[in-house]
């Protein structure tokens, strides 16, 4: 009786290892691709980015960037109205100016 629970106990561990090892070979699944098209202008602010880009991080990711170049952070946040961008780091200045041009909603006081 004890020879054949030793037997039984070294067939689980083997179909158990066997298992993990065929679970763990198995091809793995490309990361889903998302293109963000991004506002850039030449500030320091963007440091992040360019490293991101430079270590591979977003081609890891599944990430793809379309890069567009203006002016400003004010011209950013216009061009992310009007529907041309998804993302831009704009900083505190270009959202003031972006308020002042009327880009921003509500800025005439706090909307909760």
């Amino acid at each position: 009786m004890l020879r054949k629970r030793k037997s039984f106990i070294k067939m689980a561990v083997a179909a158990l290892l066997t298992v993990i090892v065929l679970a763990s070979c198995s091809p793995s699944k490309p990361a889903p691709q998302f293109k963000l098209r991004i506002g850039l202008f030449p500030v320091q602010d963007f440091l992040p980015y360019f490293v991101m880009q430079e270590q591979g991080f977003a081609k890891e990711n599944g990430l793809q960037f379309e890069e567009k170049s203006y002016a400003g952070g004010a011209a950013i946040i216009e061009a992310m109205v009007v529907g041309l961008l998804d993302v831009g780091a704009v900083g505190n200045l270009g959202f003031s100016s972006a308020a002042v041009g009327d880009a921003v909603p509500g800025k005439g006081g706090y909307e909760p």
